[in-house]
């Protein structure tokens, strides 16, 4: 008997593990099953531990729960399916994944040619931008802190000013040249998941100038990748060009210098 009990315990044990799952940043990423939650401790289920919407990690949780995005981004016309972006808080500024794209900062001199009474020598002069260094793309991650499976902000754009402080609200920012650094870097500022203070911290100079590349829509823009929006077309505070007032409006942290705000460019 007692052995029958033991091998019955076996039994359920195996059970229960073939039920459980792990999610989140601490398991490499996985995704819960359908219709399950990714608790902030990296569980799936779903009960109302895990699927609490003020913890729950909606970036991990199955399709069809009540943490996970229903739907995908109105930001950029992609056929796959991408993170949905919510204003109604001006801190939280969510982004889609972006296509890469290179931003290349070396400049070719035209060719000189020098004759000489016996050679005749061509040489090309190459020179390159090394004042500042701007990222490819912007970086994916936007939450963060401990609510959010201990995701750590990473930094971008000039001397990593860009995305390195994890406010209390759990956002990495700031995330443009017109957000007040203070917002994320100060009171609350979680200081474990990147970095906190804006004492001794220089704004970089982020003005556009004449390196500055062109993008078009869905692509990225502003600052960090020393881009700005073509003709008609809007960066939004995530750093992305398109058009309506998600991109527009002064809410979502329309960047004037890097596109156009409104349907009018200032720059």
């Amino acid at each position: 008997m007692p052995s029958y009990i033991s091998l019955l315990l076996l039994l359920l044990l195996a059970a229960a593990s073939g039920l459980c799952q792990n999610c989140g940043p601490k398991y490499n990423n996985q995704i819960c099953a359908a219709n399950t939650c990714c608790s902030q401790y990296g569980w799936c289920d779903t009960g109302a531990d895990y699927c609490d919407p003020a913890t729950c990690l909606s970036a991990f949780s199955g399709p069809g729960s009540s943490c996970a995005v229903s739907k995908p981004s109105p930001f950029l016309p992609f056929t796959s399916p991408r993170p949905q972006i919510q204003f109604t808080n001006p801190q939280h500024l969510s982004r889609p994944k972006q296509k890469k794209s290179n931003n290349n900062l070396t400049t070719t001199k035209p060719t000189t040619t020098t004759k000489t009474s016996s050679t005749t020598r061509t040489t090309t002069a190459t020179a390159t931008n090394t004042n500042n260094t701007f990222a490819a793309s912007i970086p994916v991650i936007d939450v963060c802190g401990h609510a959010q499976g201990g995701v750590s902000c990473p930094g971008a754009g000039p001397g990593g000013y860009f995305y390195r402080c994890c406010s209390a609200a759990g956002h990495c920012g700031p995330k443009n040249d017109i957000q007040d650094a203070a917002m994320y870097c100060s009171d609350g500022c979680q200081a474990g998941f990147g970095k906190c203070g804006v004492n001794g911290v220089s704004k970089p100079v982020t003005t556009p100038s004449g390196s500055t590349g062109t993008a078009g829509e869905g692509e990225t823009c502003g600052p960090i990748v020393n881009k700005r929006c073509a003709d008609g077309l809007c960066c939004s505070g995530s750093n992305f060009c398109g058009t309506g007032e998600d991109f527009c409006g002064a809410a979502n942290w329309c960047q004037p210098s890097w596109g156009s705000c409104a349907g009018k460019r200032t720059v």
